[in-house]
């Protein structure tokens, strides 16, 4: 055994196998198909940076030297804002159904929001018809709705939706 390899059997750490990027499907398909066993493989150990990344990008020193976009440290001070673009941010709308809030025709987006409140608002009857024993994880169904924590509290407090065409937005 070498000085520093991992005994057999060891389990420990995060290893990957890497193939030239270039390569297609098929051919990272071959070499998968020419391995015998997992330990046929000449395996890489993966170690984070201090940043914690486990993948460090090639050119991560000159992305270290930008100023960051923005930062909890920024957000959070009083009055002494460190170097950063923006003091204030955050991750946006969220919808949590992109493919139902977003359309380029202002109609059709009204008629798919229209059909997603006419089928949650039937979640809801039928959660109440069920007497609302059941935990609202096993009792919903995911096939017309893809449901979120906040949509899942609304049908367990029996909270029906309405469409209000004024409050459709134009967004970028």
């Amino acid at each position: 055994m070498k000085v520093g390899a991992t005994p057999p059997g060891d389990i420990s750490g995060l290893r990957y196998f890497q193939v030239p990027e270039d390569w297609r499907k098929e051919q990272k398909l071959q070499q998968l198909a020419s391995f015998h066993s997992v330990s046929s493989a000449t395996w890489q150990p993966l170690k984070p940076d201090a940043s914690g990344n486990w993948l460090v990008p090639e050119h991560a020193d000159e992305f270290e030297s930008l100023v960051p976009l923005g930062s909890k440290v920024a957000k959070a001070a009083a009055s002494v804002i460190p170097q950063t673009v923006f003091k204030i941010f955050s991750g946006g709308v969220k919808t949590n159904r992109d493919e139902v809030a977003y359309d380029f025709d202002q109609e059709v987006l009204g008629e798919r929001v229209r059909q997603f409140i006419d089928d949650y608002n039937g979640e809801v009857d039928r959660f109440k018809r069920a007497g609302n024993k059941q935990p609202v994880d096993e009792f919903v169904r995911y096939d017309r709705i893809k449901w979120s924590r906040d949509l899942k509290f609304d049908l367990r407090r029996e909270n029906y939706a309405t469409f209000d065409a004024a409050k459709v937005r134009t967004a970028l």
